[in-house]
């Protein structure tokens, strides 16, 4: 994933290259046109971001790497990322404490239900009202 990131993000510059990342999967297409549809990487000009734009990415155990963090960021984006905690209440903990006051957690991707319904019966004991906070927004 850093390779990736690190090469559209820094070495394409106003260069784009088409991808027909479903052209394998068998499963979860509707028509066979969907195996088919092409992407285009970058699907902007990267050279166009602004100087001034903050955002980053780094490698290493997310509870690590952020443990010494309090209010830094007002939005953390997560993509397919919680799904991997080992301790999803560990996760959610610490993205609330690196979240500046009134800062948003975006998530996309899957949870693992079955690691969850076990652990929310402990988040609502003991950070019910955080839990729900970052849940609802």
């Amino acid at each position: 994933m850093l390779i990736g990131s690190n090469f559209v993000l820094n070495k394409t510059d106003s260069i784009s290259f088409v991808i027909h990342p479903w052209s394998t999967c068998t499963t979860n297409n509707v028509t066979h046109a969907d195996r088919i549809r092409s992407v285009t990487i970058p699907d902007i000009d990267t050279t166009q971001i602004p100087e001034s734009a903050q955002f980053g990415m780094c490698a290493g155990d997310f509870t690590d790497v952020y443990a010494k963090d309090t209010d830094r960021f007002n939005v953390v984006a997560a993509s397919f990322f919680l799904d991997t905690a080992h301790n999803i209440i560990e996760y959610i903990e610490l993205i609330y404490k690196i979240l500046k006051p009134g800062g948003h957690l975006i998530s996309l991707g899957p949870l693992l239900y079955t690691m969850l319904e076990c652990q929310i019966s402990q988040v609502s004991k003991f950070h019910g009202k955080m839990f729900y906070q970052l849940l609802k927004k």
